[in-house]
């Protein structure tokens, strides 16, 4: 047998308890068929060494059942901070706008209602210019150098507006030898905030932000490049875009700001989206006929669908863990040795070790212990203040099922009525310190701490974790066997050689006196 713990492979020759049997001429003289008794003698004394790799390849499974919840919990645990841990991903309020010059998205701070006139919408600039007519038959496959670009390492900077208001500079490079296309789409993969286009003889300019520049009354313009910008080996170019027409170091003009009364109160953003008492109002268009009026109200749709969201996510792993701890053990099929799965197919195997490992988990403490401690967490207190502070008040129970493990079920229309009366109460609930959703976190952080310790990690080094030690323990009696098993099968051997031997003298004897 060979001192491997355990082989997954099937070969198409048959398996052998025998290690040394190659080149071993026996029954020469007995006329016996000694290798098939050896082997027959060999898988006896095997019996206890099968039963260690059985055992070792039993807390192999277990281990990465382990491991599997580990990534199941750590999943859900991610899972609920990046969608439920924080206020601002629950949509508890939605907003209206009454004409479709406005449009409008509440968040949970929105508040009161909003009303609009006097709209005119923030504009940005263009500036286009033809080619000095000087260079005929330009487009956008010529160089640079075809309209007196000359620089072989050249750069300028661009000082552009930004959607914030603020201006960035931006340093960009350039070739005599490259195409007037290649220079615009320079341009605009830059992240300047310019939009560049050549058609036609022309280059225009358009930024892309709306609003003033308020210090200089240019929204895109050339400046002198930073000294920590500056390109090593390059010239640089202010009027680089004299070439094209262009006059100055200011290439386009300032937008305008969008003006809108609020309330009765003159705004004069430089966007045309901006937040204001929660609501997130974007300017469609001008409008100084009418009056638009915002509002909100509790979307009730959308937290219940958060909270049957979250319901499902949990009850998954509840259904999980609680299959895990309930399935059935197949006494009947114990793991395979290596002498049984070279009788069989891959897809035999396959087959045979999944019942092999249901079970695995049956009546498990670790999982039985995350279980219980999310159910009891079910019924705590959450939130530290609000009208509602349990989960049975909006209608959020734990199933009446015992079989169910601690999933969870809601009674809608009570969930309802819990969020049109006070959204943020509901909320709350699951958010913040004190919510939930940390809550469960806590537990299941626990939960992946103990499986940690019993299983470890994918990359956990064996005897870090008690079911490693474990294994390290059965693979050095595993080995034992090995070594104890070829000096048995030697021992057999010797035997049978000295029977041969004693039968070939007495026939030699024998072959004297006939």
């Amino acid at each position: 047998m060979t001192s491997t713990v355990s082989s997954n492979n099937t070969s198409s020759t048959k398996y052998s308890y025998l290690q040394t049997a190659n080149g071993r001429y026996t029954g020469l003289a007995s006329g016996i068929d000694t290798e098939s008794i050896v082997e027959k003698l060999m898988k006896a004394e095997s019996a206890s060494k099968e039963k260690l790799q059985q055992q070792y390849q039993t807390y192999g499974w277990k281990r990465d059942s382990y491991r599997d919840f580990y990534s199941k919990l750590s999943s859900l645990r991610d899972e609920l901070f990046n969608n439920y841990a924080l206020t601002s991903s629950w949509s508890t309020k939605k907003a209206t706008s009454s004409d479709s010059s406005v449009s409008v998205s509440a968040t949970s701070s929105a508040s009161g209602s909003l009303t609009l006139s006097n709209i005119s919408v923030a504009t940005n600039k263009s500036n286009s210019n033809p080619i000095d007519p000087a260079y005929t038959g330009i487009t956008g496959s010529s160089k640079l150098s075809d309209i007196g670009i000359n620089e072989a390492n050249g750069y300028f900077t661009l000082n552009v507006l930004q959607n914030d208001g603020s201006m960035k500079a931006t340093t960009l490079k350039y070739s005599s030898s490259d195409t007037i296309d290649s220079f615009v789409k320079n341009i605009n993969s830059s992240g300047a905030g310019v939009t560049a286009l050549f058609s036609g003889n022309s280059l225009s300019l358009t930024t892309n932000a709306t609003g003033e520049n308020k210090l200089d009354g240019f929204g895109t313009e050339i400046i002198n490049t930073p000294p920590d910008k500056i390109p090593a080996g390059s010239v640089e170019n202010t009027g680089i875009f004299s070439s094209f027409g262009f006059s100055g170091t200011g290439l386009v003009q300032n937008g305008t700001n969008a003006s809108v009364d609020v309330n009765g109160i003159t705004m004069k953003p430089t966007s045309n989206t901006f937040t204001l008492n929660g609501y997130n109002l974007t300017l469609n268009n001008n409008n100084n006929s009418s009056n638009v009026t915002i509002s909100s109200s509790a979307d009730v749709d959308a937290v219940v669908n958060k909270v049957k969201s979250f319901v499902n996510s949990y009850n998954d792993l509840i259904s999980s863990m609680r299959t895990a701890t309930t399935e059935k053990k197949n006494l009947n099929y114990p793991p395979l040795t290596d002498a049984q799965k070279a009788e069989m197919s891959e897809s035999e195997i396959t087959a045979w070790e999944t019942k092999a490992k249901a079970g695995i988990l049956k009546s498990d403490t670790y999982l039985e212990g995350v279980t219980n401690s999310l159910r009891s967490t079910m019924s705590s207190k959450l939130g530290s203040q609000g009208t509602y502070n349990y989960l049975f008040q909006i209608g959020v129970t734990t199933t009446k099922t015992y079989k169910d493990g601690g999933k969870l079920q809601i009674d809608e229309t009570k969930l309802r009525k819990a969020i049109e009366a006070d959204p943020d109460s509901v909320v709350s609930m699951f958010t913040g310190t004190d919510g939930l959703v940390s809550k469960v976190r806590d537990e299941l952080k626990s939960g992946m701490d103990s499986i940690e310790k019993v299983a470890g990690k994918k990359d956990s080094v064996e005897n870090t974790y008690s079911l490693g030690t474990q294994m390290i323990s059965l693979k050095s009696k595993i080995d034992d066997w090995t070594d104890r098993l070829k000096s048995i099968e030697n021992r057999y051997w010797n035997q049978f050689t000295a029977m041969e031997t004693a039968i070939s003298k007495a026939n030699s004897v024998q072959s004297m006196f006939a």
